[in-house]
C-alpha cells in the first residue's frame, strides 16, 4: 500500500494514519518499504521496512463519512483530502482531465505504526 507524503509524515509522526482507497485491497502486507518523506524542505529517507498493522475500517462514502477520521488523515481539511482522492480517481478512471467528482463507495483504512521502542512496551 502506498501513501502520499502527507500521510506517511503523519503515520511516523502521530502512529496512526487513516486511508482512503477506491478498491478493497486483500492480502494487505503489515510493512511499508523504502521510501522517503519531505521534512523542512528535505527528503529524509524512511527506514529500509517499518512494521504497521493495517485494519479495514469498511466501506464507506467520501463525501459524508471521512469527516469523523480527518484528524489522522494527513490533511488539514476535509476539501483537500477529497481534492487527493478526486486526482487519484481521475487517474484510475483513465479520466484524461481534471473532474469534480468524487468516488460514490471506497474503503478506509486504518494504518497503525509502532517505533522500535514502542513495540516492547505493547508486548
Amino acid at each position: 500500500m502506498i501513501l502520499d507524503d502527507k500521510a506517511m509524515e503523519h503515520l511516523l509522526r502521530r502512529g496512526v494514519v487513516f486511508t482512503f482507497r477506491m478498491t478493497r485491497k486483500s492480502g494487505i502486507e503489515n510493512w511499508f518499504g523504502s521510501g522517503s518523506i519531505i521534512k523542512n524542505g528535505n527528503p529524509t529517507l524512511l527506514p529500509n521496512k517499518i512494521d504497521v498493522v493495517v485494519e479495514e475500517v469498511g466501506e464507506v462514502d467520501p463525501k459524508n463519512e471521512l469527516i469523523w477520521y480527518l484528524k489522522d488523515s494527513g490533511f488539514h481539511t476535509l476539501e483537500e483530502w477529497h481534492e487527493e482522492i478526486k486526482e487519484q480517481y481521475n487517474v484510475l478512471s483513465g479520466f484524461g482531465e481534471k473532474s469534480d467528482c468524487l468516488p460514490e463507495r471506497g474503503w478506509l483504512y486504518k494504518i497503525i505504526y509502532f517505533k522500535e521502542d514502542e513495540k516492547d512496551e505493547k508486548v
